[in-house]
């Protein structure tokens, strides 16, 4: 099982949704849950493994994994 979580800027995660992989019936909740999560300015990352992430733009069920959404980055 996958999941989809947001980080919050406060302390940890919130799961959006969770999917498995050979269960396409919820890909479709994945999916609209992370287009509904991607407010301008926030990133996506697949991750990868120990320290490794790759960014994404888009939920593809077929190389997601764990995805981890984070808050636009603010400057002062």
């Amino acid at each position: 099982m996958f999941h989809i979580r947001l980080m919050r800027r406060t302390h940890g995660d919130e799961c959006l949704a969770s999917w498995e992989p050979l269960v396409a019936t919820s890909h479709d909740d994945a999916r609209c849950r992370f287009q509904e999560a991607m407010l301008p300015g926030r990133m996506a990352f697949r991750l990868l493994g120990e320290g490794q992430s790759e960014p994404i733009t888009d939920f593809d069920p077929a190389i997601a994994g764990d995805v981890l959404i984070v808050p636009a980055i603010q400057g002062g």
